[in-house]
């Protein structure tokens, strides 16, 4: 738990300086120990001659956001960690199509690291071409974008050739990412190595 009395200070300081603080967040204790997440906003009080007489305090239990918070961030990093250690190549974007996820295989794949780029950019970019490993995509062709575009892909192959590194045969499949409401999120790829 925050130090109470340092944390004090530093309020009733603030206060006479005429600051209102919003929100601080700290946590308490209960009268059984038991830890509270607070949120606190702390106005001055000034009286009847504009002297600051007071602080009016308000707090807000913010314990389950905190957990909920600390849940999500347990998830993220689970979920990060799992795809870095796939073997397949997974790329995602957002709504606008701006790459958001380049994992370590996809890393390795172009021999380049994730680069917030539109699509029409992509395909030269991390060298990307058609099956015959000479003819270079086409935005419309390659499979995030595809997906992007609320297709369905299964097994599109495809050759990333980096300028200096190894041409790899891929087949990708990917699909659009939707919100619970229906709202268009962005896309998501896996490619699997077939070289």
């Amino acid at each position: 738990p925050t130090d109470c009395g340092d944390e004090t200070a530093s309020i009733l300081h603030a206060v006479r300086r005429r600051e209102v603080l919003a929100p601080l967040e700290t946590v308490r204790l209960t009268k059984e120990g038991a830890r509270v997440d607070v949120s606190l906003r702390v106005s001055p009080v000034l009286g009847a001659s504009g002297r600051v007489v007071g602080a009016s305090v308000i707090a807000r239990d913010i314990t389950e956001r905190k957990l909920t918070e600390e849940a999500l961030e347990a998830e993220r990093e689970f979920t990060n960690a799992l795809l870095e250690s796939l073997r397949e190549g997974i790329v995602a974007c957002d709504a606008q199509g701006t790459l958001t996820l380049f994992n370590r295989a996809a890393r390795e794949f172009h021999g380049l690291p994730q680069q917030p780029l539109p699509p029409e950019a992509w395909a030269e970019r991390f060298d990307l071409y058609k099956a015959d490993g000479r003819t270079p995509m086409q935005t419309q062709d390659i499979p995030l974008h595809r997906a992007l575009q609320g297709e369905t892909v299964l097994d599109a192959e495809m050759v990333i050739a980096p300028k200096s590194g190894i041409a790899r045969t891929l087949l990708a499949s990917g699909r659009a990412i939707h919100g619970s409401g229906g709202e268009r999120l962005g896309a998501v790829v896996a490619m699997h190595d077939v070289t």
